[in-house]
């Protein structure tokens, strides 16, 4: 069973030096198993066989969608840090530090994915109400994962931010070695993109948050970028047929399993129950 994650126990592994200790610890919170639920659409939306086509051609050529955190449903995503001005000498100081904390939130991706396939509300909001299909992912490598942390309250980072740029700014000057330059500070403010308000916790959220260095919308991630290997397909009940013939299609090349699912009509409790799919 994963071990949950607990972000005071990383932190002091980060604190103690090397980073790499911290993302051994950290690598072990990671299921062996992860899913990713993708809308399908119809008629009622403007492009919606575009759409579609891109989604499924997607599974098809083993990639996997990262989004600039603007087009994500949260609109605060990335927001867990805020700066509190009288940590800084000047109104200036304060004001150069918010951009530059803008900035690394700019330079920033984000891919999803839960560890449970059973959550009926994930069905229901991101594959369009059952109208869509959940990819599984077996975890090959999950140094680039992390657990999201949920939390009901934003963390002040200026400290933090002024000892990093610090730091830089002794280095550039050559008073200080590269290898005496913390790692804590940078890791710790990359760590703030995997934090989200508590009431999103019914997730069970794990992300890739990958650089944007061209400042895209978002792009595209080959699986084995993200240590992932595709090993299953599920259809929501809702999902038309066409578009359950050309995933069918893809784990027949693939040689993975693909089920649909429904209610479990044997259980006294509301449960999935998932079933080989074949088409006719």
């Amino acid at each position: 069973m994963t071990e949950p994650f607990d972000l005071k126990r990383f932190a002091e592994l980060l604190s103690e030096q090397p980073v790499e200790n911290a993302i051994a610890y950290k690598n072990t919170c990671i299921p062996s198993t992860l899913y990713k639920f993708s809308p399908l659409f119809d008629e009622r939306r403007v492009d919606w066989q575009t759409e579609n086509e891109l989604r499924v051609a997607s599974i098809r050529n083993g990639e996997i969608w990262a989004s600039a955190a603007e087009f994500l449903n949260d609109p605060f995503e990335f927001k867990a840090v805020l700066l509190d001005e009288s940590e800084f000498d000047t109104p200036l100081e304060a004001k150069i530090m918010d951009r530059l904390l803008d900035r690394i939130r700019s330079v920033f991706l984000s891919a999803s994915f839960t560890g449970n396939l059973h959550n009926f509300p994930m069905w229901a909001h991101y594959t369009n109400n059952y109208q869509g299909f959940c990819a599984e992912y077996e975890v090959l490598d999950g140094h680039r994962l992390f657990p999201v942390i949920y939390s009901h309250d934003r963390r002040n980072a200026a400290v933090l931010l002024k000892r990093m740029v610090h730091h830089l700014y002794l280095l550039f000057k050559g008073e200080m070695r590269r290898e005496q330059v913390s790692a804590v500070e940078p890791m710790l403010l990359y760590l703030t993109h995997f934090v989200k308000h508590d009431s999103w916790d019914y997730e069970e959220e794990y992300r890739i948050v990958p650089p944007n260095r061209e400042r895209t919308s978002g792009k595209l991630l080959k699986n084995r970028e993200a240590g992932l290997r595709l090993s299953g397909l599920y259809l929501g009940t809702k999902c038309r047929e066409a578009d359950k013939l050309a995933l069918f299609e893809i784990a027949r090349e693939q040689d993975i399993p693909i089920r649909g699912i429904d209610i479990d009509d044997s259980s006294s409790k509301f449960k999935l129950a998932f079933r080989e799919y074949l088409p006719g």
